[in-house]
C-alpha cells in the first residue's frame, strides 16, 4: 500500500503525530524521497523519510521512530 496524503501518522509506540500533508518525489526516480506531516498541534511540520516506515495500513503510517526523532520545523 503506497502512501497518501492525509493519511495518519503516528510513531513506533502508536503515539498520533498529524496527517501526512505533501510528498516529496525525487526528480530523477518519480519515487517518494521525503513526506511532510502537518503536526497534530497545527503549529509545527515534521518529514520524515520512505526508509523511516515501519508498517503503512488502511489510513495510517507508522513509523520505525519515536516522536521525539523526528525532524521538525
Amino acid at each position: 500500500m503506497d502512501i497518501e496524503i492525509d493519511m495518519k501518522v503516528v510513531d513506533k509506540s502508536g503515539q498520533a503525530l498529524g496527517t501526512v500533508a505533501q510528498i516529496i518525489n525525487d526528480m530523477w526516480t518519480g519515487k517518494p524521497r521525503k513526506y511532510v506531516v502537518h503536526l497534530e498541534n497545527g503549529e509545527d511540520i515534521a518529514f520524515f523519510k520512505p526508509d523511516q516506515v515501519s508498517t503503512v495500513e488502511a489510513g495510517k503510517v507508522t513509523l520505525s521512530l519515536d516522536a521525539t526523532d523526528i525532524e521538525t520545523i
